[in-house]
């Protein structure tokens, strides 16, 4: 097989292959990362979603760039 050809095929056969029948798609613009999980594949509760954000909250990150606004 010629090189180029091989280069030309390349992002071909890197690209993901998507479930059609859960209507996933692999484009440009989305890919199984980015679509959200159907409901019978969701686990988090509202406890562990409020958790997950509160436990956020107390990074010092999150403090210091809403204080360096105040600052400017």
């Amino acid at each position: 097989m010629p090189l180029k050809h091989r280069i030309t095929s390349l992002p071909q056969a890197l690209r993901l292959k998507g479930n059609e029948a859960k209507h996933e798609q692999t484009d440009a613009w989305s890919n199984r990362d980015l679509i959200p999980l159907p409901p019978e594949r969701r686990t988090w509760g509202w406890f562990n979603f409020f958790g997950f954000w509160s436990i956020g909250s107390l990074n010092l990150a999150n403090w210091q760039t809403p204080s360096t606004f105040l600052g400017i």
